[in-house]
């Protein structure tokens, strides 16, 4: 067997060669030979399914030359591919090869969809993503009905798959990505809530509801993704939508109540007192990560009057532990500051003199100059 492996791993070698120097000249027949593959070596099947993959892919170098041909002949392969790796690998081929919106193509993938194995399904919905066109109503069908595949693999790449064939707002398949945030997998979970805010119309007032059910998800990354989907679809200035994220400034996990901060920044009217007062509660925050957070959210959100926050956004110059907290405070300062404020020029020249860090002191002079 293992003499069998070595033998395959040159005659792949030698297959890429071949295919690569084919050229534009490419007669039916050759691509026919090529497409079948080698039983010379008496191994095990999956061997010889591997020397098909390897083939199928070494093909698409002359695809743009033969893409006719090519694709007739890998249409043909799919059907005739004997087990499930090399058929799926048929189909990645002939995904890579057709040219967008071609209805025959699309028609053959979309028959597959049912296909006994998994990884045959999941090379069909990935191979629709790059094949179909927007608003087809044949791929976009597939891509629902494998929204409610067995497999995660299948269900992800579903997801993936359904912002590049359905109308941005679609309710019909916003609610079928929305069945799949009650997946067993938190990976299908997070990926569910991404496309949602992908797919949903920028200010659907119904698109944060949905995706509100996620924030108390168990998983840290599902939450988060939660907060950015709201913050993708919501409007600036909405209230509720803002209410939603604000509740994750008390979440357990830093992350989550880091990407509250960023999502407060995107949804509050500049100047908005009260969002500012919400933000400037996290720069105690026991994660450098969530102060900066923090303090980067400040430069949007903060109110140039308001002097009680400038203060807050001082100590953490002077006094914070850690350096790049320090370095995100002083940009705080620039970005809120007006030009010519000698309270806060003259505590970056301190910053400048004084700090222990020299980034942190470039960082000082350089915000001296601009003010």
């Amino acid at each position: 067997l293992e003499v069998g492996r070595l033998l395959l791993q040159f005659s792949q070698r030698c297959e890429m060669g071949v295919a690569a120097s084919l050229g534009s000249d490419v007669h039916d027949q050759l691509i026919e030979c090529l497409i079948v593959p080698s039983e010379s070596l008496d191994v095990e099947v999956e061997l010889s399914e591997a020397a098909h993959l390897h083939w199928l892919l070494s093909l698409t170098l002359v695809a743009r030359a033969a893409r006719p041909a090519l694709v007739a002949c890998l249409g043909r392969s799919v059907g005739a591919a004997r087990g499930a790796v090399a058929r799926a690998s048929a189909v990645q081929a002939l995904s890579a090869v057709a040219e967008e919106n071609d209805s025959e193509v699309v028609a053959l993938l979309t028959s597959y969809v049912d296909d006994e194995n998994a990884v045959v399904r999941k090379a069909v919905v990935s191979g629709l993503a790059a094949v179909a066109s927007l608003y087809d109503g044949r791929a976009e069908e597939a891509v629902r009905r494998c929204l409610h595949d067995s497999t995660d693999d299948v269900v992800q790449a579903a997801l993936r798959t359904a912002p590049l064939v359905c109308k941005l707002g679609s309710l019909r398949m916003i609610k079928a990505v929305s069945a799949c945030l009650t997946a067993e997998n938190w990976m299908t979970r997070k990926i569910a809530l991404e496309t949602i805010g992908i797919i949903a119309s920028p200010g659907d007032s119904r698109a944060p509801g949905v995706l509100a059910v996620s924030l108390e998800d168990a998983n840290t990354w599902v939450r988060v993704a939660a907060i950015d989907g709201i913050a993708k679809v919501a409007e600036r200035g909405d209230a509720a939508a803002l209410a939603l994220v604000a509740a994750r400034l008390d979440d357990r996990a830093w992350n989550v109540r880091a990407a509250a901060l960023g999502a407060i920044s995107s949804l509050a009217l500049a100047g908005d007192e009260h969002a500012a007062r919400m933000v400037a509660s996290q720069l105690e925050d026991e994660y450098p990560s969530v102060r900066i957070a923090a303090l980067e959210a400040l430069s949007d959100v903060w109110p140039r009057w308001d002097r009680s926050i400038l203060k807050l956004v001082l100590m953490r110059v002077h006094q914070d532990p850690d350096s790049d907290v320090r370095v995100e405070a002083i940009e705080a300062l620039v970005h809120s500051s007006f030009v010519g404020d000698e309270e806060i020029i003259e505590a970056l020249r301190t910053c400048e003199r004084e700090d222990r860090e020299a980034e942190v002191r470039s960082a000082a002079e350089s915000a001296v100059e601009r003010l």
